[in-house]
């Protein structure tokens, strides 16, 4: 993650009798926006827009003439 310049995008998990530290929660709300700005541009592209993903490896979709 360090060479690309990036930081781990998962959330910190609670431990049993230890709530999370302010830094933590600050991160797990940051990190929870940015998911679900993301994630709800795709699910409004799937809802409204009848789903625009090609489930297929490699292109060789029925219809699309590449098989």
């Amino acid at each position: 993650m360090k060479k690309a310049n990036t930081r781990a995008g998962y959330t910190s998990g609670l431990t049993s009798n230890k709530p999370l530290s302010e830094a933590q929660e600050q991160s797990n709300t940051e990190k929870s926006r940015t998911r679900a700005r993301v994630e709800h541009v795709f699910g409004a592209m799937e809802n409204d827009m009848g789903g625009i993903f090609l489930r297929s490896i490699g292109g060789h979709a029925p219809g699309l003439g590449l098989a």
